[in-house]
């Protein structure tokens, strides 16, 4: 197996995600801060789910919500969490303004009860 630079630098940006604290990303989405993460849903995740039925589905890292979001409004139940407590009170705000069901938890991903065969679809990307 060959590893790519991008695929290297991907797995040092996880591992150095796993230990950044929560007060870290929490400043990533203040309203006042210039934009640091989109807010589109990643197309090949649209493009993944279009034709198959909705089910479970799990947003980890899930940031202020835009692949959550993008599920729930295709009729997923969505379960997502993130360090972030800003980024998630964004999701829950956009959310209810959609009228969409998400849960949505402030929560490491060390601590997440994930469940065994508990989800039809997990998402993790950045």
């Amino acid at each position: 197996m060959t590893t790519t630079a991008n695929a290297v630098s991907v797995n040092l940006f996880c591992c150095a995600a796993l230990f950044a604290q929560p007060a870290t990303y929490s400043g990533a989405y203040d309203p006042a801060s210039p934009r640091v993460f989109r807010s589109m849903p990643i197309r090949l995740l649209v493009e993944a789910v279009v034709g198959r039925p909705p089910g479970d589905a799990l947003d980890v890292g899930m940031g202020s919500g835009r692949n959550a979001l993008a599920l729930a409004g295709r009729g997923w139940r969505v379960t997502g969490f993130d360090l972030a407590t800003e980024g998630v009170a964004q999701a829950k705000a956009a959310a209810a303004a959609r009228k969409l069901s998400l849960v949505a938890l402030v929560a490491d991903d060390a601590d997440f009860e994930y469940g065994e065969a508990k989800w039809d679809l997990v998402v993790l990307t950045y």
